[in-house]
């Protein structure tokens, strides 16, 4: 029997259970857990003295009134009982991190103790007959040092989490704060204030495009009398001009001399090796998605998981850039055979990992490199979402390239640099310079996704070759950049380069400040900006609040050593219970020190109505799930006084009736309103009696062609634009087109 389970809390499918049995054969019968059985009590999770966890069942909340359901876990809990009576030998096979440790722990305990010498340990990387074969033959016993420092990690999150998001909800108007939460929102806020400092600096300079289309730039090897030389760290060997009075003086003289330029001289070439392309990791996976799918993290963490499930990529949370022996030698093979001898990598090669990495399995790759990027796309094609498909085509081609490039020789460039004049000799000259970079070796760029564009070849010119100017020369302002706003993609780079949380965390600390308002929405940014993670007021308020009275646990440095921290706890350097006393009884006392200094936020009052319940006013509150409405008779004391509060948004598919009917069947119009999703629309009061009627959504503008209202048409990827007038294929107006950001802009 093996024991299996998802991080993301969804069911292990039936075909991937089915795909594992068939790997194992008749005797095995494999259960999926679907995430964690259990968690720390969500009041009073631990003994503040000893540390001990106290558990509960983790409950779904389910039902009209989103109240805690713990019986699907407790049906798995009876079931995993059950079978742990009549089977042999138990295999837990929970993912092979710290946090499967203690999901494997959690299944040992909960069954009876009468069977605890069945129980084994296995782990395995890919879903594949090999791999899990082997993982059968080396069972081990669970790690409690492992188990233990993800209880460390877990208790450390309640103490210090639970506690700032009381501390910000009562005192700041906040929602939440936590150890890794808050140091994400501190990183996004540090950078909004250089960026809003910023002073940029100037410089120009004259450039002139030649008739082969090659731009070439005026020479920092000039003295200009009363002209001053800008110096900037990445001006090459251009002149920069201080002032655009001064570059407009000197290119008048320049277009005095006509347009003529010669090549007198070819420097020799420089041979360059390109980069080493490095096997994926977490982050690297999502950044490279994001940036190349315009993807958001959470789509690159599920479609990646989605991936492994499938048993087409090996575990998607890691932080470690090897590969193993046995898929290194299979690739090279495969390399030579479809590339040729030339293209595989040196034997030589080899990446390190640095100081917070687990190392504890591979980076992400594919499982077998003979199936193509095309091959799968194939198998997509037969069944399936065609939406999600394509999405696993976009993933599966990156991870399949970027693995087989890490192992491929890199290409090889020669820069030559060309060097042009105007004048004559002995009287004016003005000297001008570009290069040009040709590619004699393309090692891993041979593949096809890379795709590089031709680039202009200057191999054919000779020294004295006299070229015509098409264009300049002219002066060009430039001016220096500040760092740009964080968007997801670079936020995630700087959180692992910081040392900052681990794999499975980066979607989650990437999305969560934005669930709570301390980041600009997207759709208030200005036009192309979408993507930048801009600080609200409120994200700037709590997070300069906690820095001033929390120091030590808000900054970079407390949860980087936290990690190493960590790694000493599952090397078994040091107990938990020891790392937890220390920390524990310095934060509870800088915690009640801050709840008597920090005074209390202003609540904003309800204009205009007062309580129904006791007549006093209405205020804006803030709870843990965002702001709502409450009576300010309410009291935290033994008479809690009134208890009136309302949501100040209505309840998800909220309904309002229409004074309209519908054109199908005759019953009422109503208003649909998911304010989960923060959508609307409007359909048939009918619905439940099979009337699927849902009114056009206008555009706002007259179709082009026969001049009826344009509406919305389709759902999700495939939504677009089309002519009420259209009646069939056939019959009716067929005028449609794309939807534009323009086009939806209200």
């Amino acid at each position: 029997m093996i024991k299996c389970r998802n991080r993301e809390n969804e069911n292990f499918s039936p075909g991937k259970i089915a795909t594992i049995e068939k790997y194992l054969g008749e005797n095995y019968k494999v259960v999926a857990t679907n995430g964690h059985l259990r968690d720390l009590r969500e009041n009073n999770g631990f003994n503040s003295k000893t540390f001990e966890p106290y558990w509960e069942l983790n409950a779904k909340k389910r039902g009209k009134n989103r109240k805690p359901d713990t019986k699907l876990v407790e049906a798995k809990i009876s079931e995993i009982r059950a079978l742990a009576k009549e089977a042999d030998n138990i295999y837990i096979a929970s993912d092979p991190d710290r946090e499967g440790e203690a999901i494997s722990w959690h299944v040992w305990d909960l069954i009876d103790a009468k069977y605890h010498n069945k129980c084994k340990r296995i782990t395995f990387n890919e879903i594949t007959k090999e791999a899990i074969t082997e993982a059968i033959k080396n069972p081990r016993d669970i790690d409690m040092n492992q188990v233990h420092s993800q209880w460390a990690r877990r208790i450390l999150d309640r103490f210090i989490g639970y506690d700032l998001s009381q501390l910000v909800q009562r005192k700041l108007c906040g929602v939440s704060a936590g150890r890794v939460q808050s140091v994400a929102l501190l990183l996004i806020v540090e950078r909004a204030k250089k960026v809003e400092a910023f002073v940029p600096d100037h410089w120009w300079t004259i450039d002139t495009v030649l008739n082969n289309n090659c731009t070439i730039w005026l020479r920092e090897d000039h003295e200009f009398d009363g002209i001053t030389k800008k110096k900037i760290a990445s001006s090459k060997d251009q002149y920069l001009f201080g002032s655009e009075a001064d570059a407009t003086k000197i290119c008048d003289e320049i277009k005095k001399l006509g347009n003529s330029y010669e090549l007198y001289k070819i420097e020799p070439e420089k041979e360059k090796v390109g980069q080493t392309v490095k096997p994926f990791t977490t982050d690297a996976l999502y950044i490279k998605a994001i940036n190349n799918f315009n993807w958001d993290s959470k789509r690159a963490k599920d479609t990646a998981s989605d991936l492994y499930q499938m048993g087409i990529t090996t575990y998607p949370r890691t932080d470690n850039i090897k590969l193993s022996d046995s898929f290194i030698a299979v690739t090279r093979e495969y390399i030579k055979k479809v590339y040729g001898e030339k293209y595989v990598g040196s034997k030589n090669l080899s990446f390190s990992n640095g100081p917070l990495v687990q190392g504890a399995h591979e980076s992400i790759r594919p499982v077998d490199i003979n199936l193509t990027p095309e091959m799968f796309e194939a198998q997509l094609k037969a069944a399936g979402d065609k939406k999600k498909n394509a999405d696993y085509a976009k993933m599966y081609k990156l991870i399949w390239t970027q693995t087989i490039s890490s192992l491929m020789a890199p290409p090889i460039t020669k820069q030559t640099k060309y060097r042009f004049r105007i004048g004559e000799e002995g009287k004016k000259v003005f000297k001008f310079y570009t290069s040009n970079i040709v590619t004699v070796f393309d090692g891993y760029e041979i593949i096809t996704y890379y795709n590089n564009k031709e680039k202009v070849s200057l191999q054919h010119l000779k020294e004295g070759d006299h070229l015509t100017a098409t264009k300049g020369p002219e002066v060009k302002h430039h001016e220096t950049e500040p760092e740009p706003y964080f968007n997801e993609s670079s936020l995630i780079k700087k959180l692992k380069d910081e040392g900052i949380g681990r794999p499975s965390t980066y979607a989650d600390m990437v999305k969560i400040n934005g669930e709570r308002d301390y980041v600009i929405p997207k759709e208030e940014l200005p036009k192309g900006k979408e993507k930048e993670l801009r600080p609200t007021e409120k994200g700037k308020e709590i997070i300069e609040k906690l820095c001033e009275y929390f120091p030590k646990y808000i900054s970079k440095e407390f949860t980087k050593n936290m990690e190493l921290d960590l790694e000493g706890i599952s090397d078994g350097k040091v107990t938990y219970v020891d790392y937890l006393r220390n920390l524990h009884d310095e934060f509870r006392a800088t915690l009640k020190e801050t709840k008597e200094q920090l005074k209390k936020a202003p609540e904003r009052v309800v204009e205009g109505r007062k309580c129904p319940k006791c007549g006093k006013d209405l205020y804006y509150k803030q709870g843990r799930f965002g702001e709502f409405i409450g009576c300010s008779g309410w009291s935290t004391g033994k008479d809690k006084g009134c208890d009136y509060k309302e949501a100040l948004k209505p309840a998800p598919n909220s309904f309002k009736e229409l004074d309209e009917a519908c054109p199908l069947c005759g019953s009422k119009l109503q208003e649909v309103i998911n304010n989960t999703k923060g959508t609307s629309f409007i359909g048939c009061s009918g619905y439940q009696k099979g009337c699927r009627y849902i009114k056009p959504v206008t555009v706002g503008r007259k179709c082009p062609k026969c001049g009826k209202d344009l509406i919305y048409l389709g759902s999700g990827w495939k939504k677009f634009i089309g002519c009420s007038g259209y009646i069939s294929k056939t019959e009716g107006c067929q005028y449609c087109e794309k939807i534009t950001k323009e086009k939806t802009k209200k």
